[in-house]
């Protein structure tokens, strides 16, 4: 009995030893491509890691050299492969010039694949097919064959859903002038560069043709290497103020309402509609300024296209479409049609009042808008309860317009009074 158990005791004891050297064997493995090597090896200068081996189905080339110089460099846990599987937005964070800068794919890797497919397709090729040639008899050759005009690049993305002649010469000023060139200086590579953006994501579109220089509220934008691209990082999003003290959460509210104004009336004459909102699609800035941060499904409206072209009841106010959207989350609903034929929209009004300020709010876990529990002074008075109701969901005919108006007054006064 005693030799049986003293085998039995020797069998576990070595399988126990190999069943440890196995595992100090995968844990220094793990360790060592997870842990050691990002921070042993600046992956930034990596061409696949960047998508730079895929152009000129692209975002761009102008930073490639500043990525690879090493002037680019990840930021503490950007580092880490390992929490990519975290990493739902694809965003990393990193210092450039001394500052810090988000890194962004625009994209999930599932819909660079559908692109990547949609390019081997349009190409005549096979599924697997070598993207940085293929791309150059692609359905984007056909496009700059027939001329970048708002008949070939309609409905491309949200951005051109109502194109003109005049957002689409803006746009390639715009990206031909972050080159440094003019639009008729664009080569057929940097052609096939911004066809690639204007399809997969306009967001670097959307940042240099509305630039933060010029008054913008959106994020400065640097550059892409790649299929990434260089954006100023804001310190936060707007999530992490819920729970902010009352004044900074009015604060933040008085300027979402500003930048609903400015993005529907101001001097360049484009309206630029929201069609996405949420707490995450908005960033604030260490020193309290609030931006857009993702601005990939921007309906961009030519307002001076409707006044030369005078569709049917285009000086007409248009009211938005009050939807319960019950069970689900950040709803908005809205008539693309309309938001191009008609000049005067309460759509933007009505978007940040129904997803992000009043009662009717509905973002997972932030019950009653951004400015939910207001002082007992407020709530006695009335008066704001009523507004965000009214711009939410009037119960006046163009009341909206009003509403959001006497709103941007109300808040800007209870600033004026702590």
């Amino acid at each position: 009995m005693r030799l049986v158990r003293l085998k039995q005791f020797r069998r576990f004891f070595s399988g126990w030893r190999v069943r440890r050297m196995c595992g100090f064997f995968f844990f220094v493995v793990v360790f060592y491509c997870f842990v050691f090597q990002p921070f042993s090896y600046n992956q930034l200068t990596d061409t696949t890691f960047l998508g730079e081996d895929k152009c000129p189905a692209c975002f761009g080339t102008d930073l490639c050299e500043e990525f690879e110089n090493g002037k680019i460099l990840f930021k503490y846990s950007s580092r880490l492969r390992i929490l990519d599987i975290f990493n739902i937005k694809n965003v990393y964070f990193a210092i450039y010039e001394g500052m810090e800068v988000a890194l962004k794919r625009l994209g999930h890797n599932s819909e660079f694949d559908q692109l990547d497919r949609w390019i081997c397709e349009t190409g005549k090729e096979g599924p697997q097919c070598h993207i940085p040639s293929v791309t150059y008899y692609s359905n984007f050759s056909r496009v700059i064959y027939e001329g970048l005009s708002p008949k070939s690049l309609t409905d491309m993305s949200d951005m051109v859903r109502c194109p003109s002649q005049r957002l689409i010469d803006r746009v390639l000023e715009k990206f031909a002038e972050h080159l440094g060139k003019e639009t008729e200086e664009l080569s057929y590579q940097e052609k096939l560069h911004f066809l690639s953006t204007l399809k997969f994501n306009p967001e670097p579109l959307m940042l240099q043709t509305f630039p933060i220089t010029e008054g913008w509220p959106f994020p400065f934008y640097f550059g892409a290497c790649g299929r990434l691209t260089v954006v100023q990082k804001c310190d936060k999003t707007l999530a992490s103020y819920y729970s902010a003290p009352w004044l900074q959460r009015v604060e933040l509210s008085l300027q979402m309402m500003k930048i609903a104004e400015y993005l529907t009336n101001n001097e360049a004459d484009f309206a630029l509609y929201l069609t996405d909102i949420s707490y995450e699609n908005f960033g604030v800035t260490s020193d309290g300024n609030l931006f857009v941060i993702d601005v990939e499904n921007v309906i961009v409206v030519d307002k001076q296209k409707i006044k030369t072209d005078k569709p049917p009841n285009w000086e007409a106010r248009y009211q938005s479409h009050f939807d319960e959207c019950p069970g689900m989350p950040n709803c908005l609903s809205f008539d693309v049609s309309a938001l191009c034929r008609y000049l005067h929209t309460d759509h933007n009004y009505y978007a940040v009042c129904r997803n992000m300020l009043s009662e009717y709010a509905s973002e997972m876990g932030k019950p009653g808008g951004l400015l939910h529990d207001p002082p007992e002074t407020v709530v006695h008075d009335g008066t704001l309860q009523r507004l965000l109701r009214e711009c939410a969901k009037p119960r006046t005919l163009y009341g909206r317009f009003d509403a959001a108006k006497e709103l941007i007054e109300l808040l800007g006064s209870f600033l004026k009074e702590r």
